[in-house]
């Protein structure tokens, strides 16, 4: 999940969780949080989104963590979009 506080945007941090995101196949949800907030805007957080990441942001999800709003919008996103983990078997030890 990549997620933005919608209050203060794209910041220095998130471009480098992006970068590490990317560099290893990580699928990403864009979510902006805190849109309760009076200075939030969440408008802005998604054109940064855009604009800076280069991230489609059709699928963003607008949520306050604070008042539930979007939450259950997540989770269905991560069960959705977020393929299953690959399983890694324990190697056997040679006799």
């Amino acid at each position: 999940m990549l997620i933005v506080d919608a209050s203060q945007g794209v910041e220095a941090q998130t471009l480098a969780n992006i970068i590490l995101a990317l560099e290893n196949n990580l699928e990403l949800i864009p979510v902006i949080n805190k849109i309760d907030l009076p200075g939030a805007e969440p408008e802005k957080a998604i054109e940064q989104i855009e604009h800076f990441i280069g991230l489609e942001t059709h699928n963003a999800i607008l949520t306050s963590a604070k008042t539930g709003v979007g939450v259950a919008e997540v989770l269905e996103a991560i069960v959705r979009d977020v393929p299953p983990q690959k399983a890694i078997l324990p190697r056997r030890s040679r006799p």
